[in-house]
C-alpha cells in the first residue's frame, strides 16, 4: 500500500511540475510580446491618382496601394501625412517625417537616401488651354531647350524641385502656383502658355475642376521622371533600401505592381 501511495504522489508531483512549468511559460512569452513593427511616417500631397482622401476620409491611390503592400511584405507600418508638397520635404528635412515618394534630386538627396531602381516611371506631356494661337509651335516641343527657343511660359507649382532646377537654366517665363489643382485654373485663364504633367493624373484634376473643356493634351512627350521612395538619412529604416528594392522587384515580378496599376487606368 505504501509503495502504491508513494507511486501516485510522485506522478502527481510530475504532472503539477509540468503545470507549473507551462504557465512560466506563457508568463514569459506574455511578458515578452514580439517586436513591435517599424513605422515609416510618408509626407504626400492630395495628387490623384497617386495618393488623396476619399469621401471616407481614408487614402487612396496607387502609389499608397504600392508602398501599403510593400510594407506589408516587410512587417513595417506606414502613416501617411498630408500637407502641402514644400512643407512635406522640409518636414522630412526636420525629421517630423520620415518618408517620401518622388524623383530623387541632389537637394532631397541631401537628407534622404533611397535604392537604385525606381519603383514607378512619369511620362511627362505638354498641355495648353484650347484656342492656343501657336498650337502647332507646342505640339513640336521635344526638349526644354525647344521650349526656351519658341519662347513659351510654363506653369508650375511650389515643391516640383526636379523640373523647376531643370528649367533653372534657361531663360523660361515660370509662373509657379501653391498647388497642382491650381496650375490647371491658370493654364485654363490663359496664365501661362503650357503646364508639363503625367497625363493620367493630369486628366483626373482637369475632370474634378470641370475644365475638360479649356484644356488639351498634345502629342509632345518630355523625358520621363523616375519615381523612388526616399527615407530620410538617420531613420532605421535607411539601412533597408535593399530589402525596398527587392520588394519592388518581388511585386513586379508576382503580377502584384501590373494589378495595382491597372486597377487605376495607369500606363
Amino acid at each position: 500500500m505504501s509503495t502504491t501511495i508513494r507511486h501516485t504522489f510522485s506522478r502527481a508531483q510530475r504532472r503539477s511540475g509540468q503545470f507549473f512549468l507551462g504557465l512560466l511559460a506563457a508568463l514569459i512569452l506574455f511578458a515578452c510580446p514580439a517586436k513591435a513593427a517599424e513605422v515609416l511616417r510618408i509626407g504626400y500631397t492630395e495628387f490623384p491618382p497617386f495618393h488623396w482622401h476619399n469621401d471616407e476620409g481614408n487614402v487612396c491611390g496607387f502609389f499608397h496601394e504600392i508602398i501599403q503592400e510593400a510594407a506589408k511584405r516587410m512587417n513595417l507600418e506606414v502613416e501617411w501625412t498630408q500637407c502641402p508638397w514644400g512643407r512635406c520635404q522640409e518636414n522630412v528635412r526636420l525629421g517630423e517625417l520620415d518618408g517620401l515618394l518622388t524623383v530623387p534630386t541632389t537637394e532631397r538627396l541631401e537628407y534622404t537616401v533611397t535604392n537604385k531602381t525606381p519603383f514607378y516611371v512619369k511620362h511627362r506631356h505638354l498641355f495648353t488651354y484650347a484656342g492656343h494661337p501657336r498650337l502647332d509651335a507646342i505640339r513640336s516641343v521635344k526638349t526644354i531647350d525647344d521650349i526656351a527657343q519658341k519662347g513659351l511660359s510654363v506653369i508650375t507649382y511650389v515643391g516640383n524641385g526636379a523640373f523647376n532646377r531643370e528649367i533653372s537654366s534657361y531663360d523660361i517665363k515660370v509662373y509657379t502656383t501653391t498647388t497642382i489643382p491650381r496650375i490647371w485654373k491658370m493654364l485654363a485663364i490663359k496664365r501661362g502658355d503650357i503646364v508639363i504633367e503625367w497625363p493620367t493624373g493630369a486628366w483626373e484634376n482637369i475632370r474634378r475642376l470641370g475644365l475638360e473643356g479649356k484644356i488639351i493634351e498634345t502629342e509632345s512627350v518630355l523625358e520621363s521622371l523616375p519615381f523612388h521612395l526616399l527615407i530620410r538619412k538617420g531613420h532605421p529604416l535607411a539601412k533597408r533600401t535593399g530589402e525596398f528594392e527587392a520588394t519592388f522587384r518581388q511585386m513586379k515580378q508576382d503580377g502584384t505592381m501590373d494589378r495595382i496599376l491597372k486597377g487605376h487606368h495607369t500606363e
